[in-house]
């Protein structure tokens, strides 16, 4: 749309006569042009642009679910990450806490002779070792209070106290029984819907780059308005109208054009690659994401079942302490068996639910994972 506006003024003895035959010492006349052009359908030209808008489309919201999926993926590994630490420091201090106590048991009886000075030093070893082991159990504590923290947009240190230790957390780790890949789960990855997108947009420049190739139809419309707008110079507002076909008709740039048919066919057959390599590697780590999680579950078990026979261990060693049927020795390597185990049921518990974590993430949140 143009719009224009023009004034004439009467100088000296000159007058200005309007329309009607007076005189008029100022004519102003406006002049509104309203231009459209409209192609022609054919060849699917339009049909391909089409596609390719939605492709562009379609594939910004796969990256957008993909940023989403990525925080909340991240934030609940950093959770279950601060949960074992915090459980694990607070399994160190138990443990540390008996290791004092036996060290200063053990002094006592090493100072009435009822103990060899090795086996006091033993236990002051042990004590020694545990407490070497807290410095950099309050550390991961911190780092992982601080990477929620970050996560969540906001100041570290200012979660500390929502995020405060929790006695014996549950580590929940439920996932459903996928025993193979299903084709919806994978067509649920988003870089898959990305490169399927991407194919599709390359489709589209194939097409595109294909009409090119063929003459092209348009309309060209026209409407103009001229009216007065001071001085009534014009009697009346004159209006005009035209429509003219327009074609245009590839002759000197043909081959340029061809080339350009061939660079786009190229691309798309490139980004069928692409969607083909992605598929098979979201296949695959699909499969390794279910694997993992098996395994996970297989540890955890034989986690449990490890602390369990440590503890039991543990309670014959020191029951037979108590009446004198075990060493010293015996009871500090059943109380470090102990530990160890606890401390081993503790992570494999958390590696299952990062393993759980991870086919949120492998499977891009399909329900039930």
């Amino acid at each position: 749309a143009v719009g224009s506006a023009d004034t004439d003024y009467a100088m000296g003895d000159t007058k200005l006569t309007s329309a009607t035959g007076t005189s008029v010492e100022q004519q102003t006349t406006g002049t509104g042009i309203l231009r459209a052009t409209w192609e022609i359908p054919l060849f699917g030209r339009f049909s391909s642009a089409v596609s390719g808008a939605k492709a562009n489309e379609a594939g910004a919201r796969a990256s957008l679910e993909a940023a989403k999926i990525a925080i909340i993926a991240d934030l609940a590994a950093a959770y279950i990450d601060l949960r074992n630490a915090q459980q694990s420091l607070a399994y160190l201090q138990e443990d540390l806490a008996r290791a004092d106590s036996l060290a200063a048991i053990a002094q006592a009886r090493e100072a009435a002779g009822l103990i060899s000075l090795a086996d006091k030093g033993l236990s002051q070893g042990q004590a020694a070792q545990i407490r070497q082991r807290v410095p950099d159990a309050e550390l991961r504590v911190r780092g992982a209070l601080d990477r929620i923290a970050i996560l969540r947009g906001v100041v570290p240190g200012s979660l500390d106290q929502t995020l405060a230790p929790v006695k014996d957390f549950a580590f929940r780790s439920e996932a459903p029984l996928v025993d193979a890949v299903p084709a919806n789960f994978v067509r649920r990855r988003l870089d898959v819907a990305r490169a399927e997108q991407d194919a599709v947009l390359q489709a589209a420049g194939v097409g595109i780059a294909r009409a090119d190739l063929y003459p092209s139809l348009s309309i060209v419309g026209t409407i103009t308005s001229l009216s007065s707008l001071a001085g009534n110079p014009l009697a009346q507002t004159i209006q005009r109208g035209n429509a003219t076909p327009a074609i245009s008709i590839p002759l000197f740039d043909f081959g340029q054009r061809r080339a350009s048919l061939k660079t786009a066919d190229a691309r798309f057959q490139q980004a069928l690659l692409g969607y083909r390599s992605t598929t098979l590697n979201a296949i695959a780590e699909g499969q390794n994401a279910l694997t993992a999680y098996e395994q996970a579950q297989a540890r955890a078990k034989a986690g449990v079942d490890g602390e369990r026979a440590a503890q039991v261990r543990f309670d014959a060693t020191l029951a037979s302490f108590n009446v004198g049927l075990a060493s010293f020795k015996d009871r500090l390597e059943a109380e470090s068996a102990l530990a160890s185990a606890r401390q081993a049921r503790l992570a494999n518990q958390a590696q299952l639910s990062d393993a759980a974590i991870g086919l949120y993430r492998t499977f891009a949140g399909s329900p039930g994972i």
